[in-house]
């Protein structure tokens, strides 16, 4: 298997709105540093912007779904795999298949 080209795993987010910033912060659990003090940003791989404070909570959703990504990569890789052991699938295994592949595709960058 190619070598993942995003920030390894895992991703975290403390999920607190930030009202001077306007938005939520992931960050990577990065082994060899990591957020430093007088530096919260260091190891961020995303950031949720939402302008207006009302939208806080559709930010820190986000920002959740943002953190979780390379735990559902591998959760929809071990998926796939499960489904081509399993050998012939119906037609509804398929076309989830499909959807498996097309996701992996669009984590990964590839057409």
């Amino acid at each position: 298997m190619a070598q993942a080209k995003h920030t390894p795993g895992p991703w975290w987010t403390d999920g607190k709105y930030s009202t001077d910033e306007c938005g939520v912060a992931v960050l990577a659990a990065r082994k060899d540093c990591g957020p430093l003090p007088g530096n919260p940003t260091r190891g961020m791989v995303a950031f949720v912007s939402e302008l207006l404070p009302e939208n806080a909570d559709r930010a820190t959703a986000n920002a959740h779904l943002i953190a979780a990504a390379p735990e559902l990569l591998e959760a929809l890789k071990v998926a796939r795999e499960g489904f081509v052991v399993a050998g012939s699938m119906p037609l509804s295994d398929a076309d989830t298949l499909e959807l498996i592949d097309a996701a992996i595709a669009k984590a990964e960058a590839r057409p």
